[in-house]
């Protein structure tokens, strides 16, 4: 299922993606600027290399910086991570760093399930 850069990429009214049995490739999220980003409301994957509990991490960090309604410098926060904190944080794999990079533009984003639970946030208004 190499397609789903595709699927990321070209559909831009993709409002719900859900793959199941198949664990996505980082670099497949990394295709870019996602079609999707403005209506895509729930997201359902299992990332491969993201250990077992980092999605919690990830989507809990992601959550505290979309709450802080700064995107443009949560964005620049989550790029300077540093490798002790990434060590600590994430196991020093980097893969939820760049997965909270991918996830700070889906504004619409409400459901989201990265191999673990899933994760009900309220939506922001811009």
């Amino acid at each position: 299922m190499r397609s789903t850069h595709l699927i990321l990429k070209t559909c831009a009214k993709l409002e719900v993606l859900s793959i199941r049995g198949y664990e996505v490739r980082i670099e497949e999220l990394d295709v870019g600027e996602w079609a999707c980003r403005d209506v895509l409301r729930e997201l359902r994957i299992v990332i491969m290399g993201l250990g077992k509990g980092y999605g919690d991490v990830c989507l809990k960090r992601w959550q505290k910086l979309r709450n802080e309604h700064v995107l443009g410098r949560a964005s620049r926060e989550v790029e300077a991570t540093s490798a002790v904190e990434a060590d600590v944080e994430v196991g020093g794999s980097g893969v939820a760093d760049r997965v909270v990079r991918r996830l700070l533009p889906l504004k619409k984003l409400k459901i989201v399930c990265l191999g673990g639970k899933d994760y009900y946030l309220a939506t922001t208004r811009h």
